[in-house]
């Protein structure tokens, strides 16, 4: 609440009032209600106009940053991991975040869906699976990541791949309410050859 006072104001006079306010992370996407009120000691023959409201909308700039960290897989490797960083380029924290991971594999030869956050569990996170033919899972966090935190998730493919010269498609989206400058670095859209190996 900010109070002003002024000494007077001239007949057909006007003056303007600024307000600077920060809003904390987690109001990002939302809206903020205002109110103002005017009052003086002079009599006013109309004081139905001495009051205003206002909604203005949160918005916060985070800078995203999704990658897929190669690995070297051959048909002999009996398993693998794919994995993924999400990075919080800033300069502010990042709310109700979304990442979207595709893989052209059966659903069922990943095993699980881990994430960390500077070293925080993956309770955090909410990974879902969906019931399709290929892996695909979408895991949220509502909480913040701040400015500078890198996350990383992690699948483990648990069966072997024997298909001569295969290619593994991978996919991967991110997002959150935060305005973001760069969306193009949001995405992951790779193609892995499964090099040929001794099979056991």
């Amino acid at each position: 609440m900010a109070v002003t006072a002024a000494a007077s104001l001239a007949n057909a006079a006007s003056a303007v009032f600024q307000l600077t306010a920060a809003a904390p992370a987690n109001e990002a996407g939302n809206a903020i209600s205002m109110a103002v009120l005017a009052t003086s000691q002079t009599l006013d023959p109309d004081g139905g106009n001495n009051d205003a409201e206002a909604s203005v909308n949160v918005t916060a700039t985070a800078d995203l940053r999704l990658t897929y960290l190669p690995r070297f897989i051959t048909r002999a490797t009996p398993f693998t991991f794919f994995e993924f960083d999400l990075f919080n380029n800033g300069p502010d924290a990042s709310v109700a975040n979304t990442v979207t991971i595709r893989i052209d594999v059966p659903n069922s030869d990943i095993d699980s869906v881990n994430g960390w956050t500077g070293g925080e569990s993956t309770a955090s996170w909410n990974c879902v699976r969906a019931q399709t033919p290929t892996f695909e899972a979408t895991c949220t966090k509502q909480q913040a990541i701040g400015s500078g935190v890198n996350t990383r998730f992690t699948l483990n493919h648990l069966r072997r791949i024997t298909q001569p010269k295969a290619v593994i498609t991978i996919g991967a989206e991110a997002s959150s309410a935060a305005n973001d400058p760069q969306p193009m670095n949001n995405v992951v859209a790779e193609k892995l050859r499964v090099v040929g190996g001794r099979l056991f």
